[in-house]
């Protein structure tokens, strides 16, 4: 995460010298977010061409605006609630769907970060 509670990406492996960490906004990433809406959407936010993500799995009965600010849910084992992830730039609906999908604009921008601050697990 960034300095801000940001968060920028996950560690996907560790040597003894480095460890490599996968951003948020890679088409591999998957994260376990809510929408701080008025009804705490919760939704799976994953990585897309460019710098943007997509929510998906957003019931259709669940309102979701442009400008909604998403945060990790704690949903997810080793993230914790709470760490921001972006905000909505764009829904989509189709009637007939069973979910609706945005687009996130991340609020971290790995290129510009120099410093973050990594969670470990929680020991046993």
């Amino acid at each position: 995460i960034s300095g801000d509670g940001i968060l920028v990406g996950k560690v996907i492996s560790v040597s003894s010298g480095s460890a490599d960490v996968r951003v948020i906004s890679d088409r591999e990433s998957s994260t376990a977010v809510t929408l701080l809406n008025g009804t705490r959407t919760i939704g799976v936010a994953e990585g897309m061409a460019g710098a943007l993500l997509t929510l998906n799995y957003i019931p259709q009965d669940e309102r979701v605006e442009i400008n909604d600010i998403v945060v990790t849910s704690g949903l997810e084992s080793g993230v914790p609630s709470g760490l921001i992830v972006g905000i909505v730039n764009a829904v989509s609906s189709e009637p007939t769907a069973p979910f609706q999908s945005a687009i996130l604009e991340p609020l971290g921008d790995a290129r510009r970060v120099t410093t973050v601050t990594v969670l470990l697990p929680e020991p046993l």
